[in-house]
């Protein structure tokens, strides 16, 4: 994951095309979608190989099947949460469908509308998993036999759903001449995400091979 290229003239044409409030929840969501990708690259490289699970388990199995399952409930909250509605009775909600009323071309806001559409089907199933996992506890789903890492059971729909949040912002992005705010999974929105992973990786082996000794 890179950097953001948080340059002055961007920052300059965000507030010219969006306002200053218009700016404010713009930046508030990035942010908002950028902690969600570190939070989600971590993940996965901490769980993301045979390996790494092997030397988890090892160390302390329990602690890190709850911190695995802790850190897959909240990306799977926070998602469902910037794909939420943008009212919940009297209370606004943060999310993706306050990005349309930030622009005033209308083809760009019909656009930036479309493709929160397609977030929010993409993000379906997670929501699911929301409702079966998190906010309820399935039965039938509780009652399965668990023989798949959790990584390899959410990682698609996850990615896509991660992908799909980002495109809208994005399209605002390029509308305010401010390219440099567009974020991907690929791209991503901070410096070396998995660079204290790798660390705590590095110390548990360290702590692995003296124990071996």
């Amino acid at each position: 994951m890179s950097i953001i290229r948080d340059s002055k003239k961007d920052k300059h044409n965000l507030i010219a095309a969006l306002g200053t409030q218009g700016n404010s929840v713009f930046m508030a969501l990035h942010y908002d979608i950028c902690d969600l990708l570190l939070k989600w690259d971590r993940f996965k490289i901490l769980f993301g190989s045979q390996e790494h699970i092997d030397l988890l388990n090892d160390t302390a199995s329990t602690l890190f099947y709850n911190i695995q399952r802790i850190m897959l409930n909240d990306i799977i909250l926070h998602i469902t949460n910037l794909t939420d509605r943008k009212k919940t009775g009297k209370n606004e909600n943060l999310t993706i469908l306050c990005l349309p009323d930030l622009v005033d071309d209308g083809v760009s806001k019909k656009l930036v509308a479309c493709l929160c559409k397609v977030a929010l089907d993409k993000s379906e199933n997670i929501k699911k998993v929301r409702n079966k996992k998190i906010a309820h506890t399935d039965k039938k789903e509780a009652l399965k036999e668990k023989t798949t890492l959790l990584l390899e059971k959410y990682r698609i729909q996850v990615d896509e759903a991660i992908d799909s949040i980002c495109e809208p912002l994005n399209e605002v992005s390029i509308f305010s001449n401010a390219d440099s705010y567009c974020l991907s999974l690929v791209s991503g929105g901070w410096d070396s995400a998995g660079g204290d992973v790798d660390s705590l990786i590095e110390v548990l082996k360290a702590g692995q091979d003296r124990i071996e000794e």
